[in-house]
């Protein structure tokens, strides 16, 4: 048990105490006892053969650093193929930037947000709601610009 090779789908554990993966699903970890009851840690590589599956609970949409001053990275993850809508807001709920607009391939992205407008003028110093539309959901998170 546990040494099984093949698709993970009929790996078999014994007593598994957890499965966890690397952000990029490149890597899981699996927990496992061993002999005598002694904790054994297994890794798993794997070469994705077609669109990546994301675990369930997976955050969808992620930001750092929060809160920025020049830049932050905003993560989002798309489970399949689909339109997908990446907004800036303003508290009022004015459109201040749109940062993607286009179909999504499913997986892990990463845009960057430098702080400015549609019309490239830089933000005033505040709080922001980015908003993220995809996989039949929206998602929301606020971000906090410094000066």
């Amino acid at each position: 048990a546990g040494d099984l090779d093949g698709d993970l789908s009929v790996a078999q554990l014994r007593y598994p105490v957890g499965i966890n993966a690397t952000q990029d699903g490149s890597l899981f970890y699996v927990s496992d006892l061993g002999p005598a009851g002694r904790g054994r840690l297994r890794r798993i590589y794997l070469t994705p053969t077609g669109a990546p599956v994301l675990a369930p609970g997976n955050a969808g949409l992620s930001l750092s650093p929060n809160p920025f001053r020049a830049m932050t990275s905003v993560r989002y993850a798309l489970r399949r193929n689909g339109p997908t809508d990446l907004a800036v807001y303003d508290t009022a709920g004015r459109l201040v930037r749109r940062l993607a607009d286009a179909p999504g391939v499913a997986g892990e992205h990463v845009v960057t947000w430098d702080g400015r407008d549609d019309s490239g003028r830089p933000t005033a110093a505040g709080v922001y709601h980015l908003r993220l539309s995809a996989d039949g959901r929206t998602e929301g998170r606020r971000v906090v610009r410094l000066r």
